[in-house]
């Protein structure tokens, strides 16, 4: 058990992110039970240290297991923890010189008229070349893949770089950055045998269906998740580690899926009216088929467009409902009380969708889907926590802790911290990723859970210290 010398913490603390030491004593901290010597970290982006849209580098010196790793140092932990450092803060890849679709960079916030505040990527090009391979500088202890979903910390050939090529891709670029040729993330992991780990992996599993609009990358089937889940922790404990894992917040908390209601759109009477005048064929068609068919009348009722004054239900692309396409007529309707829009919707509004248009569908979470997503991080959890205690692995109750913060917000030293988009300091602009506060806040929550299960006295992060959204 290593003791720390008061008088170095005092000096080590004023130059770091930690927490004060005024009440600090001889023995205040120690390893307890748990070996830090090699501590490896395995995920995916909420490992990374993603923000704003992208990997960047402050958020990867920043990350959660960055500033777990730097705690650890005090108690026998190595100093040196190992990340595939990007270049610069801008994010974003490039393919051969191009830029790669769908890995843009960092996302800001930018002053428009009057004012306003707008969310644009940083037009700076991307310096982040995926031909560019680190794998020279590794290994890597933080392992941490953004897009990685369970089974991808398996694959031998998730760092292929061939597999950018296919369609759908079977790699991931910033795997193919620094992965040694048919190494998995597991593989990669269990080669430094690491005395204690990190795991947390689990959410893409269900959120890139939900960040869809549960429109295309079905969720990961539960019995599946469990299998893979228990390959995971099977190789990380094979040498005798210790660890945490994290279970799977509800994504349903997060920014993304909270800002915009489903009525976001102000209309004066003059405005519903004319809308109301525009949907009088649609509607009486619809009138038409319920002659036709009775059956359908629910469904068709269903279907009505009508707006009112102050308020607007968008209309959107809904595939539940009977195709009414052979009838003449488009399948649309209007968003239910309960149901979810995104947050990359609120971007279309002042063009016309929603009201003038169909909102599509990959916008838009219905209340059967909103079920489904639940229903699988329930049982994700539920499988985490049974496989996590078949192995003697201790869990991170991220699930509780989020929604918590997602009710309550949570106080540090004076200063107030909530999930509110922007101004709430704990999540980026993407709606989806912590900013580097909120990092801090999930280190002191794997702390928090390492100190109790394992005997331990980690220094906690001050949160404070860390920046949130940059505002203009």
């Amino acid at each position: 058990m290593k003791k720390i010398k008061f008088y170095i913490a005092l000096f080590v603390f004023a130059f770091t992110g930690f927490s004060s030491c005024e009440d600090v004593e001889l023995d205040d901290f120690s390893n307890g039970q748990a070996d830090f010597s090699t501590y490896v970290a395995l995920g995916n982006s909420l490992t990374a240290g993603f923000g704003d849209g992208t990997l960047y580098r402050s958020g990867q010196e920043n990350s959660y297991p960055a500033l777990l790793a730097e705690s650890m140092s005090f108690v026998g932990g190595s100093s040196d923890f190992n990340q595939p450092l990007t270049p610069n803060d801008v994010g974003g890849l490039t393919l051969a010189g191009n830029p790669l679709p769908g890995f843009d960079t960092r996302l800001m916030l930018q002053e428009g008229a009057g004012g306003a505040l707008g969310i644009v990527n940083t037009p700076t090009a991307s310096s982040t070349e995926v031909t560019n391979s680190v794998a020279g500088s590794g290994p890597f202890q933080n392992l941490g893949v953004p897009g990685a979903k369970s089974f991808h910390l398996l694959g031998p050939d998730y760092g292929n770089i061939a597999g950018l090529a296919a369609m759908p891709a079977t790699a991931n670029p910033y795997y193919v950055r620094f992965t040694q040729p048919g190494q998995s993330l597991l593989d990669a992991a269990m080669a430094q045998n690491p005395t204690f780990f990190t795991l947390w992996i689990g959410n893409n599993d269900v959120l890139t269906y939900a960040a869809a609009g549960g429109d295309a990358d079905a969720i990961t089937p539960p019995a599946q998740f469990q299998n893979f889940f228990g390959a995971l922790l099977q190789g990380m404990t094979a040498n005798g580690a210790d660890g945490v894992v994290g279970n799977v917040p509800d994504i349903l908390d997060l920014p993304y899926f909270t800002v915009v209601p489903t009525n976001p759109i102000p209309l004066d009477d003059a405005t519903a009216n004319a809308l109301n005048a525009g949907y009088a064929t649609y509607n009486a068609g619809l009138d038409q088929i319920v002659m036709v068919n009775p059956l359908l009348a629910p469904e068709v009722a269903q279907r009505k467009i009508n707006f009112s004054a102050g308020q607007n239900f968008p209309v959107f692309i809904d595939d539940e409902l009977t195709d009414l396409t052979g009838f003449g007529l488009p399948s649309i309707r209007q968003a239910k009380p309960g149901e979810v829009i995104t947050l990359p919707a609120s971007s279309l509004f002042a063009g016309g969708a929603g009201t003038q248009s169909p909102l599509s569908g990959t916008f838009v979470l219905s209340i059967n889907e909103l079920d489904e997503i639940s229903t699988a991080i329930n049982s994700y959890n539920q499988i985490i926590d049974a496989t996590a205690a078949s192995f003697g692995v201790t869990v991170a109750d991220m699930n509780s802790y989020f929604s918590s913060i997602s009710n309550t917000g949570i106080t540090y030293s004076g200063a107030d911290y909530s999930t509110t988009f922007v101004t709430g300091g704990l999540f980026s602009l993407d709606g989806i990723h912590p900013t580097q506060k909120g990092y801090a806040v999930v280190a002191n929550q794997f702390i928090d859970v390492i100190n109790s299960s394992y005997g331990a006295n980690l220094p906690t992060i001050d949160i404070n210290k860390y920046p949130g959204v940059d505002l203009p």
